[in-house]
């Protein structure tokens, strides 16, 4: 429960209000071990600006503005050692942006699917770095 509290927006933000159970429900069904090794993993890891310092492609990070599982410090740090990065700022969302905001998930990827499809030209209403 915790976790899904953490997870989301506080629930007047939420277009849909029952997402936090739905995903409850769908987190249940999984095995505790399996959450339990994915959180150690996700604490324990400290080479994420060096390893995002070795990517040379095109690179797009979403950050939730109001994600308290991955805070602006430790977003901004990978940020600042990616090249050039797409970054867009999803507001009023919590961690689960897909799942809180997904038009406009679908928006700033498709921009950026666009951008960098060499077989589409892009389309310039798509762009834009704030959604």
């Amino acid at each position: 429960a915790m976790m899904v509290a953490w997870g989301f927006a506080p629930p007047g933000l939420l277009a849909d209000a029952a997402l936090p159970s739905r995903l409850g429900g769908w987190m249940r069904a999984n095995a505790h071990a399996t959450l339990a090794a994915d959180l150690r993993a996700c604490d324990g890891y400290r080479n994420g600006p060096s390893a995002a310092a070795n990517i040379r492609c095109p690179t797009q990070v979403m950050v939730a503005e109001l994600d308290r599982m991955a805070p602006a410090a430790a977003t901004d740090a990978l940020i600042a050692a990616l090249d050039r990065p797409r970054v867009d700022r999803l507001h009023g969302s919590g961690h689960m942006l897909p799942l809180e905001r997904p038009e406009q998930c679908m928006h700033a990827l498709g921009a950026f699917i666009a951008r960098h499809n060499p077989s589409r030209p892009a389309d310039p209403q798509r762009g834009g770095n704030t959604v």
